[in-house]
């Protein structure tokens, strides 16, 4: 007999955010209502000096948009922590500069959908940080509890931030 070992998204997320002891990573490709979506990581982040969180975001230059990147990434860096994020410590957030290309057709989307908790555990889900894909869209992930393939996972987005693919901002 087999069992079903299915669980709701933002389930699996509270319990991933709130058992990291040292660093979580995220990775989304959209933020929304994400006060609620976060408010475990966040207060663990404030209970736990030692935890370190790096949030991989899609950073989007609309259709048409003229502003330069470094005043397209202060305005969604001030709307994320005063809109998105719940937690008093600020989490380490990084973007592809490609996404803020003027050329559309030069521009990237960071489109990956993961967590990454302290390099032992990998959640990787076709969800958003959004309350749609956490409690209204049919969404599929899976969690592999393995330190091997989790700091594998977390080294790519490293090498990336080395190779200036990704930047903090």
């Amino acid at each position: 007999a087999s069992e079903n070992h299915s669980r709701s998204t933002p389930i699996v997320c509270r319990e991933l955010f709130r058992e990291a002891r040292s660093e979580v990573i995220v990775s989304s490709f959209a933020v929304h209502q994400g006060k609620a979506v976060f408010k475990v990581l966040g207060d663990n982040m404030d209970s736990n000096p030692n935890l370190r969180v790096k949030m991989f975001l899609n950073v989007p230059r609309k259709p048409g948009s003229t502003s330069t990147a470094e005043v397209l990434l202060r305005e969604f860096k001030s709307n994320f922590l005063k809109k998105e994020w719940p937690g008093k410590r600020e989490p380490e957030l990084f973007y592809d500069p490609r996404s803020l290309d003027y050329d559309s057709k030069k521009r990237s989307s960071l489109h990956a959908k993961c967590i990454i908790v302290d390099q032992s555990i990998c959640f990787a889900t076709s969800a958003n940080m959004t309350e749609a894909a956490q409690l209204r869209n049919v969404e599929a992930g899976f969690i592999i509890r393995s330190t091997l393939v989790a700091k594998q996972l977390a080294a790519h987005f490293e090498v990336l931030v080395e190779k200036r693919h990704f930047a903090r901002f």
